[in-house]
């Protein structure tokens, strides 16, 4: 009997772990591109998932807007009682206007006579 019931509870222990906390980003103002470690998932607002398996407790975010300065937030993941781990349900960026294209354009500037 004791069998029998050690495969379910491990099938659903494993699903569990498989799961992944979907996460809101958004940024001001919008339709900035987001990375998650690196790689494109969309633009502002979307949504971005964590994997919950396996020993990840970090990403790295990064929004890049033209004409704005890039941001990037680092994101840990947070451990209840249980072992069960959570991630955050939002995260925003307010980009200021800048950057390397702003920059270059107000050099640009100056320089016409």
């Amino acid at each position: 009997m004791r069998k029998s019931l050690l495969v379910p509870a491990l099938a659903a222990i494993a699903a569990l772990g498989a799961c992944k906390s979907a996460c809101l980003v958004d940024s001001d103002p919008q339709g900035a591109a987001v990375s998650l470690d690196g790689k494109e998932v969309g633009k502002t607002p979307t949504s971005v998932k964590f994997a919950n398996s396996g020993f990840r407790y970090s990403y790295e975010v990064r929004a890049d807007l033209p004409g704005h300065e890039s941001q990037i937030q680092h994101v840990q993941s947070h451990t209840d009682a249980w072992g069960r781990k959570s991630w955050p349900n939002m995260l925003f960026f307010r980009l200021r206007p800048g950057g390397a294209a702003a920059r270059s354009a107000e050099s640009a500037e100056k320089e016409r006579p």
